[in-house]
């Protein structure tokens, strides 16, 4: 957020560096063999999410995908969520005090604050998750989630949850959803798509 810092894979493993070349890179003391996917910063900057992932010895397509949240407050990065799959970018809130991950795979989400400390989790019972969202008012989180039924089809769903707690308020079958479009400034009503029209 200072537009002079950024991070990077480094000899030191994933560092922050100066882009002015004032200071060496600054190692977040994460493990060597873990390469940056994406990092995403609390709106004051006071805190950052960082996405890792490294490669499993015994598969030479499927990683191993973690998430740490990282602040000048904590001594140490705190672990939030590991396992095999995909890298899913976090998503603070609006007024930047939480931050929203979701798991790399099989429908686990939760909340923290920037202090680390877990508010809520919960498993919505999914394959996967996509397209979340916070609404402009910080009380709801919206995501899209694929559901695998029996016969080996999915099903799209989207979900509304609770930002206090992480209960479903309600989801709609067979929609889809632009996170980043939907809400009413308001925080109010949101827009879905099923199948492909408004």
């Amino acid at each position: 957020p200072d537009g002079q810092t950024f991070l990077a894979n480094s000899a030191h493993g994933v560092a922050l560096l100066r882009s002015d070349c004032s200071a060496g890179p600054q190692s977040l003391n994460l493990p060597a063999d873990e390469q940056l996917d994406n990092a995403v910063w609390a709106p004051d900057g006071k805190a950052l999410v960082v996405v890792t992932h490294r490669n499993l010895p015994e598969s030479k397509t499927e990683r191993m995908v973690t998430s740490y949240l990282i602040s000048p407050a904590l001594k140490n990065p705190v672990l939030v969520d590991q396992g095999p799959g995909r890298p899913i970018p976090p998503i603070w809130s609006p007024d930047g005090t939480r931050v929203f991950v979701a798991a790399p795979s099989w429908g686990k989400v939760q909340v923290l604050d920037q202090a680390g400390q877990l508010l809520w989790a919960t498993s919505l019972g999914v394959s996967s998750v996509w397209n979340r969202g916070w609404s402009p008012d910080g009380r709801s989180i919206i995501l899209q989630a694929d559901i695998y039924v029996r016969d080996g089809r999915s099903g799209i769903y989207v979900y509304v949850l609770d930002a206090a707690t992480g209960t479903t308020r309600f989801r709609v079958a067979e929609a889809t959803a632009a996170c980043d479009q939907t809400w009413t400034a308001d925080g109010s009503h949101f827009l879905v798509w099923n199948n492909g029209n408004p």
